[in-house]
């Protein structure tokens, strides 16, 4: 099981019908992070979380870039950036 954070605009709601509703969020960065949590198997550590939740971290925070080079994901053009925490 891994687990992924991104940080950005989104839409939640309830989407449905009277007889079924459900609770749902959508928009790129909720799809960027599904593709993020993804990459916890490819790369074999969990949490990761991009660029956008990185600076928002305070200057303390011992996180690292976890490969060489950006990873790409799906629905992307460009590579993402990804981090974990340094395990110390």
């Amino acid at each position: 099981m891994g687990s992924a954070f991104n940080t950005g605009m989104a839409i939640a709601g309830r989407i449905g019908s009277p007889q079924w509703m459900a609770y749902t969020a959508v928009g790129d960065t909720v799809k960027i992070t599904a593709r993020i949590e993804s990459l916890t198997k490819v790369v074999g550590r969990s949490p990761l979380f991009t660029d956008t939740t990185k600076q928002l971290l305070p200057e303390n925070f011992n996180a690292k870039d976890i490969v060489l080079t950006p990873q790409m994901v799906k629905g992307k053009p460009e590579p993402i950036p990804i981090y974990t925490l340094e395990i110390t």
